[in-house]
């Protein structure tokens, strides 16, 4: 081949690129070699870390996960830190036709070069046909860099389909330093969950705190870059009170744990949190957790686990009228030593057959008898409970008495305050009207009382309705002087 010949083809490769706006050097293709047309998709363009034994392992700082593996969802890959003068390769997992496009303080070198091209300013890329290394990329200087990995052979032509953004960084020694903003600490109620990118806490269910349970502290330290600490430190937890803390799902050790580790995301490191019951048994927690990396403080955690049942409370409120010969209701909250609601009937908590009136040492009267539990709405933390009502008995058909509700745990007595226990009949016997003034004002809102009796004159039970089987007619109610009359069935004191 002449020199004029080959001075021609030249002249014809740069101006051929130099119409994509720039200008590339193509290098000689290998007789009858075959070009892929299949673009390249996110999927399927990587970074390749150096191993320790490599030169080109000095310098790799922090090589982001979305960054070294085929991704099929990850578009801009983050927190890959390399130093100035480290050389990092780019590869693709099948044969494919791409750009790589470069921008910031670094350039870009032909790995493969019988099927790729690279422009003048070494800062674009194009390859087909390879199943190998296709570019290296070397650090230039500090600052932000990005590649962008386009789905044509062609430099200058293709659309994006994945990028890599880069920080330069002078040396590595930034990144085995954990920035505290970066850094994740989230609670968790599942060991192995691994820390929350939303840095959002689990919303701990009431069983999740259950006596003697056991919450985890997921940690993930990240540096200034948003990568994964390149080296390893001394991870410390150390909790206020009575609280034993483990490592990673070890069992628990003491007051303060350590490991050696970089909490990197694919570790899902955990600390987990648990209750010294053997120093303080049956005692609630409220501990707050110190995490720390070689001495530096990277956050706190604050966690209650509930202690033993200590009280029960009935509320007046909660309780209704008894039926004679039946029954009435009432509900109930179990509280620890800390005033915190258990969950009724579950875990530690007695069930609610176990809780009765005759463990609170009540005496019946005559009236009401057999107070006890009878369960709760799963993960409820009131539970409900009946008393009996006794059948008409020598002239007395309603009344009430004082009764408590008690229940064993452990080798103690747990009692409830007191409440009043009601019981009446079902039938109403009498009722009396009244109005809350004598005369009104137009446009005053009058208020009407019915207060119902039983025959004995004794108070009746709440499902009694006047205008009931067997009781007197209905109360008539005149409205508007006379316009209208209303007959309603009103129930005890409505």
């Amino acid at each position: 081949m002449s020199i004029k010949t080959l001075r021609k083809r030249i002249a014809l490769v740069a101006v051929s690129t130099l119409t994509a706006g720039v200008l590339s050097v193509a290098s000689a293709p290998v007789a009858n070699a075959s070009l892929s047309s299949t673009a390249i998709q996110k999927a399927n363009i990587f970074m390749v870390p150096a191993t320790s034994a490599d030169s080109n392992f000095v310098g790799q700082c922090a090589i982001a996960t979305s960054a070294k593996a085929a991704d099929l969802t990850t578009v801009n890959s983050t927190g890959t830190v390399l130093a100035v003068g480290a050389k990092v390769n780019f590869d693709t997992t099948t044969s494919g036709a791409g750009n790589l496009v470069v921008t910031g303080p670094a350039t870009l070198a032909m790995v493969v070069t019988t099927t790729a091209t690279i422009s003048q300013d070494a800062k674009t890329v194009g390859f087909a046909d390879n199943v190998n290394n296709v570019a290296t990329l070397t650090v230039t200087g500090t600052g932000d860099i990005t590649v962008t990995a386009n789905d044509s052979a062609t430099i200058g032509s293709g659309t994006a389909v994945k990028t890599f953004s880069i920080s330069a960084v002078t040396s590595c020694s930034a990144a085995d330093v954990p920035s505290v903003s970066e850094s994740i600490l989230t609670i968790r109620n599942t060991a192995d969950e691994g820390a929350s990118a939303t840095k959002t806490d689990d919303s701990l269910a009431i069983t999740d705190q259950d006596y003697a349970s056991v919450v985890n502290i997921a940690v993930q330290l990240k540096n200034a870059y948003k990568a994964d600490l390149t080296a390893d430190g001394v991870l410390t937890a150390e909790g206020t009170g009575n609280v034993l803390i483990g490592v990673d799902a070890a069992t628990a050790l003491g007051a303060t744990a350590f490991a050696s580790t970089n909490a990197a995301a694919g570790d899902t490191f955990d600390f987990t949190v648990a209750q010294n019951t053997a120093v303080a048994p049956g005692a609630p927690l409220t501990t707050t957790v110190t995490v720390k990396f070689n001495g530096v403080t990277i956050g706190t955690k604050t966690i209650t686990i509930f202690g033993l049942p200590t009280s029960l409370v009935v509320d007046q409120a909660d309780v209704t009228v008894g039926v004679q010969a039946s029954t009435g209701a009432f509900k109930y909250l179990v509280k620890d030593a800390a005033g915190n609601n258990l969950t009724a009937n579950s875990g530690v908590v007695p069930a609610g057959t176990a809780m009765t009136g005759a463990i609170a040492g009540v005496t019946y009267a005559g009236i009401v008898s057999n107070v006890i539990g009878t369960g709760n709405a799963a993960g409820s933390t009131k539970g409900t409970g009946t008393f009996d009502c006794l059948a008409y008995s020598s002239g007395k058909s309603s009344g009430s008495q004082v009764v408590q509700l008690g229940a064993q745990v452990g080798t103690l007595v747990v009692k409830s305050n007191t409440f009043t226990a009601t019981c009446g009949a079902a039938l109403v016997g009498s009722y009396t009207a009244a109005m809350d003034k004598a005369v009104y004002s137009p446009g005053e809102i009058a208020t009407l009382t019915i207060t119902a009796k039983d025959l004995n004159g004794g108070v009746v039970a709440d499902t009694a309705i006047i205008g009931g089987q067997g009781d007197p007619p209905n109360l008539s109610i005149l409205i508007s002087g006379g316009k209208e009359n209303n007959r309603d069935a009103l129930s005890n004191g409505e």
